[in-house]
């Protein structure tokens, strides 16, 4: 069904800093296939003028534990750019507000 509906699905655990893609996902926001990559990498193919709007996103959403919804553009290869929607809920480990974020997982959609 995502592949039909041509959503990408992805996934981050904070504390190793590791990313699991889609392949739907990686076509979206131009990462290579295959390659496993951390946050830093897909803030890198961010626009330059959204990255900090974004990154900030994802963090109020980890902060705040609230869900992020974001609209920005992705460079592509040849020096144009894209625009994607992502959406990503926070989860951790434990319940307690005073459990770092470092315990926790982003999981979202891009499309």
């Amino acid at each position: 069904a995502t592949e039909l509906a041509e959503v990408g699905v992805w996934h981050w655990d904070v504390a190793t800093d590791v990313c699991e893609w889609s392949d739907r996902c990686k076509a979206h926001l131009c990462l290579p296939a295959g390659r496993p990559s951390g946050m830093n990498h897909f803030y890198s193919v961010i626009h330059s003028d959204d990255v900090c709007r974004v990154r900030s996103l994802v963090d109020r959403s980890l902060t705040d534990r609230q869900d992020y919804h974001a609209l920005f553009r992705v460079m592509n290869g040849d020096g144009t750019h894209h625009g994607v929607a992502a959406l990503g809920r926070a989860r951790f480990a434990n319940r307690l507000l005073s459990v770092p974020k470092s315990s926790a997982e982003l999981m979202g959609l891009v499309t």
